[in-house]
């Protein structure tokens, strides 16, 4: 986030990959959507935002606010990007 802030999306990018080598993708993204950058994530990093698209709800258990916040999310963002 703090690199986003700073307008570096190498290092955001960088960083984001680091968390998938570790925690992998859709956990990095579940977090992410529990925070406030994620349509700037999504608007930044398209990829992501379709793997969002992609997941149940059952990937965020029962968290169904954030589930709806980030599938709504992901749409505006690909609605914004275009």
């Amino acid at each position: 986030w703090l690199h986003m802030l700073a307008g570096d999306t190498t290092a955001a990018e960088e960083a984001l990959q680091l968390g998938i080598e570790r925690v992998g993708l859709v956990n990095v993204l579940l977090e992410a959507a529990r925070g406030t950058a994620t349509v700037r994530i999504f608007r930044i990093f398209k990829e992501y935002g379709e793997v969002m698209r992609g997941l149940s709800q059952d990937a965020f258990g029962t968290d169904t606010l954030d589930y709806l916040l980030a599938k709504a999310n992901s749409y505006h963002a690909k609605v914004l990007s275009t």
